[in-house]
């Protein structure tokens, strides 16, 4: 048996649905990337429109990361989970059938809220019904899982695209989030409130803690810089830049774009080997996932003419950067107030999807003032140095958070210094 009144067979069927569920989120976050020309002519927008399209999933998304834990605490999983697969279900509807911008955008914003919920629910299963030996094994498969679903919406996603359209496409996309729904509400088990630990501090002491430790707001800029990038490439602008600026078809430029997600769920795994076997600071991987970030950046935008099999491998190792993000959430385990460190964890989740909001956009918006006045079928073309013009501003903005590594530096001696001093004290 496990912490709760299940068998084991069923804590694992349990926290493999909720596993699904977090794919099914990866899935619609990168969905309208391979979608970009059917988008754009379905709704007659230019790229700056359609960025602020795609980019709605991560408004609701980053702002519920703190109140999702609440709910799951207050309501429980069963409730809380089953619902939001629902709303997924709904939003992916509504986006199949809009007529407009602006259905669309409330199809994309609904999608974005049940999908903040899967990250935290699935590890919120793995912590009620599956035994403590277990817990680290099942983080490390969900995120695996996780990173399956953005592969998933990929070239995949391409393929059913350009079988059936987009629209039935996201009309199927929301029954297989019903199914999930009905399968979290059958198999998790109706509990009451969570009882609480007695030293577990008020929502407005616990934010206080979060928020007035400077390294929470470093790590959240630092995460943020981090991951951005990549959620603009990998969730949007990716696969038509490939299309365009290396001849490749959609489902080539689509296959090539999942190496990014590919990489990025290796990156956690790879990390903290490299930090247990061989004694590697967490800073100074963070600094190498930085660098190698900044490199691909550089090789992907100077050399236009790379073999194909060195072009895959710069995306993989775009993709392993992702190190960084990942190593961000456990240096915040390091430095935060042990009451409060959820609440920095969410935070900086925040920052991570609020990045992703506000670059897709941006790269839109640079595409746009970069347009030369060229159109296709789709409406506005874009040449290959509109792209690459655009895309700058990412590495750009990596080089930015990479400002916070010696700040994190000066924290983290601090709290060492603080927890020795505690130590000899008691």
């Amino acid at each position: 048996m496990t912490g709760t009144d299940v068998t084991v067979a069923r804590a694992w069927a349990i926290w493999a649905c909720g596993a699904l569920f977090y794919a099914y989120g990866f899935f619609q976050r990168v969905a309208p990337s391979v979608m970009i020309d059917e988008l754009m002519a379905a709704f007659s927008v230019h790229a700056t429109a359609l960025g602020q399209l795609s980019a709605a999933y991560f408004y609701t998304y980053a702002l519920l990361q703190i109140p999702i834990g609440l709910m799951l605490d207050r309501f429980g999983p069963r409730l809380v989970m089953a619902g939001a697969a629902f709303l997924c279900a709904l939003g992916s509807a509504l986006f199949g059938l809009a007529e407009g911008l602006a259905l669309a955008t409330i199809g994309r914003l609904c999608v974005g809220a049940g999908a903040a919920v899967t990250w935290i629910g699935v590890l919120y299963l793995a912590f009620r019904h599956l035994p403590p030996s277990a817990y680290a094994v099942a983080t490390g498969l969900a995120m695996a899982t996780g990173m399956a679903g953005a592969v998933g919406g990929q070239a995949p996603l391409s393929l059913a695209v350009a079988a059936l359209g987009w629209r039935q496409t996201m009309l199927a996309g929301a029954g297989v989030a019903l199914l999930l729904a009905a399968a979290l509400w059958l198999l998790i088990p109706a509990t009451g409130r969570r009882v609480l630990a007695a030293d577990r501090p008020a929502l407005g002491e616990s934010l206080g803690l979060a928020g007035g430790l400077k390294a929470t707001w470093a790590l959240a800029f630092f995460a943020a810089s981090a991951a951005g990038p990549m959620l603009a490439f990998a969730g949007l602008w990716g696969v038509p830049y490939l299309m365009v600026g290396r001849g490749l078809t959609r489902p080539e430029a689509a296959w090539a774009v999942s190496l990014v997600m590919i990489g990025w769920g290796c990156a956690g795994p790879i990390a903290t080997t490299l930090e247990r076997r061989f004694g590697l600071d967490r800073l100074v991987l963070m600094a190498g996932a930085v660098a190698s970030a900044v490199l691909a950046w550089a090789l992907l935008l100077a050399w236009p003419a790379m073999p194909v099999a060195l072009l895959l491998a710069v995306l993989v190792v775009m993709g392993l950067s992702g190190a960084a993000m990942v190593l961000s959430f456990a240096l915040a385990r390091d430095l935060a107030d042990p009451r409060a460190a959820g609440t920095v964890s969410g935070i900086i989740n925040t920052a991570v999807m609020g990045a992703g909001a506000v670059l897709q956009p941006v790269v839109g918006w640079l595409l746009d003032l970069q347009w030369d006045g060229s159109s296709g079928p789709a409406g506005r073309h874009y040449h290959v140095g509109a792209y690459e013009g655009a895309f700058l501003a990412l590495p750009l903005v990596i080089l930015c958070g990479s400002a916070m590594l010696p700040l994190l530096r000066r924290f983290r001696l601090r709290s060492n210094h603080v927890q020795s001093e505690s130590t000899e004290r008691g």
